[in-house]
């Protein structure tokens, strides 16, 4: 039985290693499809979400998704909690969308969201494989 090993800089010390060093990564899928109709412009609706507890470190997300929209053009939108990360205009009909991009949010727990918004009256949109990967970088 071993109980304490030092192995050149690295430090195991239970289940856990010294000064997280280690990244977890924390991700979310969706495959099926889904509908929705937006009677009015501005509408936002959440399509996939995935949550982190943060050590201040910068944390690395990589979304995808499929979306269909059949008048005009949705926003596509990341969210870290209430605050939009990024955004870019989708195009209407058959829009398939990876984006990756990097930020520092800060010790604590941080959801991220994948969402879109409609920008005419009387969309329907309809999304399917659709995935969050949230790595926190370390050391």
């Amino acid at each position: 039985v071993i109980t304490g090993a030092k192995i050149g800089d690295a430090e195991v010390d239970t289940l856990q290693i010294k000064g997280q060093a280690v990244t977890i990564p924390v991700s979310a899928y969706t495959e099926t499809e889904e509908s929705y109709y937006s009677a009015y412009a501005g509408d936002i609706r959440t399509i996939q979400s995935a949550s982190i507890t943060s050590t201040g470190a910068p944390i690395s997300i990589s979304c995808m998704l499929s979306i269909y929209a059949t008048k005009d053009d949705v926003e596509i939108r990341i969210y870290r909690d209430s605050t939009i990360i990024y955004e870019e205009v989708g195009g209407a009909h058959d829009y398939k969308t990876a984006i990756v991009m990097a930020e520092t949010p800060g010790s604590g727990s941080h959801t991220y969201y994948i969402k879109y918004r409609t920008t005419v009256d009387g969309q329907n949109v309809t999304y399917e494989k659709r995935s969050i990967v949230l790595l926190e970088t370390k050391k």
